[in-house]
């Protein structure tokens, strides 16, 4: 009888360390939330990605402690383009955030603190009612999460503001400058179980130029640029039809310069422009050349 009460406690003791010896939950993460870039001057930036690429201006935002105010581009219900007046002369890293939606940023928050991930600014409602997190990624990036409340700006706006003048539906992956790709791979590999799903690398380099990353639980991705001597961090959209998208550019251009398509690597046709600031927007078709 004794040896039976011994061996439920110790099994017990057993369980209950294993249970204490896991890791917190990490959330699921269901695909890039916005991306913000710092900008010179707002009147042209609104005149490119409004009335040229056809993205509705949906409110400002100001940052309660910054005082710096965002202005908020609708891509559609879960993407979202920021924008930062800064004064000139603008730093080399114009993209000042990156984010990612997931359903429960406070968990979230938990999960990296178990990682020793450095936490800029704790789970919390940020200015649009949303509850968001930032952190701080490979090179100094700043990553944020968001996790979208109904009673928000972006969920009080939700099936509006879809202009039938917007050059893309969607955001395909998110572009940023990585020294290498080692320290990015710490991060959203071992980290968020980010997984390699393609890379180019010329035969005379040892390391790749680019890497493409899932995001795990949907279709969308990111993209390390390996050059730790040139930021190119960018937005790249899908578009179903990248004639199609060519022509409606080309009838709004007025002295804008729209370089040419071309066959990337991954044998996809993509299309690179500039905003004002020379920040890079490109362009992809979700298929191969047909």
């Amino acid at each position: 009888m004794k040896f039976r009460r011994l061996y439920t406690v110790l099994c017990l003791a057993v369980i209950t360390t294993a249970v204490w010896a896991q890791p917190p939950f990490r959330p699921r993460i269901w695909g890039i939330a916005s991306m913000t870039f710092r900008v010179s001057d707002i009147q042209r930036s609104r005149e490119f990605y409004e009335d040229f690429l056809g993205f509705r201006k949906v409110f400002k935002l100001e940052n309660k402690d910054s005082k710096k105010i965002r202005y908020v581009f609708k891509i559609n219900d879960r993407q979202f383009i920021e924008l930062i007046p800064t004064e000139k002369p603008l730093p080399e890293r114009k993209m000042a955030c990156v984010s990612f939606e997931v359903d429960d940023v406070k968990t979230m928050e938990k999960y990296f603190a178990s990682q020793d991930v450095k936490i800029l600014e704790p789970a919390g409602k940020d200015a649009g009612g949303n509850i968001s997190l930032r952190v701080e990624g490979p090179d100094g990036h700043v990553i944020a999460f968001t996790q979208y409340l109904p009673d928000s700006r972006h969920g009080r706006i939700k099936g509006t503001y879809l202009s039938p003048h917007r050059i893309a539906p969607r955001l395909h992956h998110a572009g940023f400058s990585v020294s290498g790709p080692s320290a990015a791979n710490a991060f959203f590999k071992d980290k968020l179980n980010f997984k390699e799903m393609w890379r180019a690398k010329p035969s005379d380099q040892a390391v790749p130029n680019y890497i493409y990353m899932q995001v795990p639980g949907c279709v969308e991705n990111i993209e390390y640029i390996v050059n730790p001597r040139r930021e190119d961090s960018h937005l790249c959209f899908v578009l179903p039809d990248m004639q199609a998208a060519l022509d409606r550019l080309h009838s709004r251009k007025g002295d804008r310069e729209i370089g040419k398509p071309f066959i990337g690597s991954g044998n996809r046709w993509l299309l690179s422009i500039r905003d004002p600031d020379g920040i890079r927007i490109e362009f992809t078709e979700p298929h191969t050349v047909r």
